[in-house]
């Protein structure tokens, strides 16, 4: 055989890697996917983030025209409650033969028509006739002019009630729907947010492994 097609065995390199380098090797791959998946979690985080504190915001706002809705409501009843109690005590300060008799019982029924559920324009025009017939009524007496005065501004109040009512109308629904839409999104992103949230831990558990055992044999 011929000597020249022999292969010496001193032109051959074997790199034999020594513990320290493959522990080097391990901790540089841990490191690497870490930089690697940090970046893309942290804006992933921010986005998870708002989008959060969107949906809580969606949430409360909903949970405001709510209880806003509820409490002028309330308020239209007492309104009317107070405005047919001054009415009443207005039938008790006039005569009951008075020519006023029958109007006042009119308004007392208008009245009680506004207790129920009436579309806005009724609304509207029974409460225009009623300040109407009020005012028919005239007296000298400071406390039927109070009186009267008194049921006109509850009246009043009704209409600018019902009108917010009517502006806030819907408004939770719409609270509700972007709060729907937001937990969509937020669900499509969940997936690969908790993905990174486990490689990251793993990365980071073996970063720290290793590093350890790469300072405790120095």
């Amino acid at each position: 055989m011929n000597p020249d097609t022999i292969a010496s065995n001193d032109n051959i390199n074997v790199t034999t890697m020594d513990r320290s380098e493959l522990i080097s090797g391990v901790i540089e791959k841990h490191q690497h996917f870490l930089n690697q998946y940090q970046q893309e979690f942290r804006e992933l985080d921010e986005k998870v983030k708002s989008l959060r504190e969107q949906m809580e915001t969606a949430k409360k706002n909903k949970q405001s025209v709510i209880e806003r809705r509820d409490i002028l409501r309330e308020k239209r009843q007492q309104m009317l409650y107070q405005a047919q109690k001054s009415l009443k005590d207005l039938m008790s300060s006039i005569d009951v033969n008075s020519e006023y008799k029958t109007v006042l019982h009119s308004v007392d029924e208008k009245i009680s028509k506004l207790k129920t559920s009436i579309p806005p324009e009724e609304e509207k025009q029974i409460v225009d006739e009623i300040n109407s017939n009020i005012s028919d009524i005239t007296s000298d007496d400071q406390t039927v002019s109070k009186k009267i005065s008194d049921i006109k501004s509850k009246v009043d109040s009704v209409i600018e009630t019902s009108n917010e009512i009517e502006s806030i109308k819907g408004s939770d629904k719409q609270y509700d729907e972007e709060y729907n839409n937001l937990d969509k999104e937020l669900n499509n992103l969940d997936p690969r947010y908790k993905w990174l949230e486990k490689r990251l831990k793993s990365h980071e558990e073996g970063l720290e492994y290793w590093k350890n055992i790469n300072n405790n044999q120095e």
